[in-house]
């Protein structure tokens, strides 16, 4: 897309919109649009799929973890021709192959992505030793 570069994203999580959208300037706004609709508990259409004992996490950790996965149709994507914008791809100036792909997802699908993830839970992540305790390379 002309005049947009990646400088212009790099610090934006991509659910939030530029100024040049004004569809949403927030988080908080988009909550409060749909603050009628609490994420349901348990969030419909998701379970998971992969546990892992803390004990035999690499490196071990203090916590399990749980990978959840969801069904088709968990988050109901706004079909192509409905999109207010395309995706579009914007090369990493400096970094020969890599670039971010903008307007993936819609402030609509971003919210419900964030309502399965709230509803679902966050676990702890926790090194039980060695170098990751220090936030060093654990390489």
């Amino acid at each position: 897309m002309p005049g947009r570069t990646v400088e212009d994203n790099v610090l934006r999580p991509l659910i939030i919109p530029s100024p040049a959208r004004q569809a949403h300037s927030s988080y908080e706004s988009m909550v409060a649009d749909h603050s009628d609709a609490p994420p349901p508990k348990p969030y419909p259409n998701f379970r998971p799929v992969h546990h892992t004992p803390a004990h035999l996490r690499k490196p071990p950790n203090m916590y399990d973890s749980t990978v959840y996965g969801s069904s088709n149709n968990a988050i109901q994507l706004t079909p192509t021709s409905a999109r207010p914008r395309q995706p579009s791809r914007v090369d990493v100036p400096g970094l020969p192959g890599a670039f971010m792909v903008l307007d993936v997802f819609t402030p609509e699908e971003c919210l419900q992505i964030v309502q399965a993830a709230e509803a679902i839970g966050f676990e702890q992540d926790k090194a039980a030793g060695g170098s990751a305790t220090s936030k060093a390379s654990v390489c």
